[in-house]
């Protein structure tokens, strides 16, 4: 909502999807291509005054970026929340989809598993089936894993089965001889 500027979009001309757009267009260009800031002429004039005028973007010369990590953070969750839900179960299919962001989505799926996985029951059942499905590709197993680790507040808070704790710390301890980034 304050992202982009329901309650302000008239005042500036513009919709609301029009300034979600833009930001994620931004977002997703900057990360994509790992810039610290995108050219600002990619941006509708009147969108970029609103997002200036309320403090959603800076500016540096030429370029602009959004003011805060976490207004990007919502934008990759809202992403891989939309990839998640449309895959219906096939979790290849959604890590094929999420991939095409690039290597920057590694980080940013990380941080989606040891923020929201473990909020939502529903999710539980992709813990599971992410572990121990033989037909998921091993890179992104190690990546659950790493969300995993980062996030053993929200795992002893938050996942309910007794099951999904021991088989995510078996899969931890499977792991503990190789080299894990996190």
């Amino acid at each position: 909502k304050i992202l982009c500027l329901k309650d302000k979009c008239a005042k500036y001309g513009i919709t609301s999807s029009m300034v979600r757009e833009a930001v994620e267009n931004i977002v997703f260009t900057r990360a994509i291509n790992f810039l610290v800031g995108v050219d600002k002429d990619i941006i509708d004039s009147k969108i970029l005054e609103a997002l200036i005028s309320e403090g959603i973007i800076v500016e540096n010369g030429n370029t602009i970026r959004l003011k805060y990590d976490i207004f990007e953070d919502i934008c990759f969750e809202r992403f891989i929340d939309k990839k998640f839900e449309s895959c219906s179960g096939n979790y290849n299919i959604f890590f094929t989809e999420i991939e095409k962001i690039g290597r920057c989505i590694y980080r940013r799926y990380q941080i989606w598993v040891s923020n929201k996985l473990f909020i939502q029951s529903t999710r539980e059942k992709f813990i599971y089936s992410l572990l121990i499905d033989t037909n998921i590709k091993e890179n992104w197993k190690k990546e659950t894993e790493i969300g995993i680790v980062k996030s053993k507040e929200e795992l002893d808070k938050n996942l309910k089965s007794k099951e999904m704790v021991k088989l995510a710390v078996q899969a931890l301890e499977d792991k503990k001889g190789e080299d894990i980034k996190v």
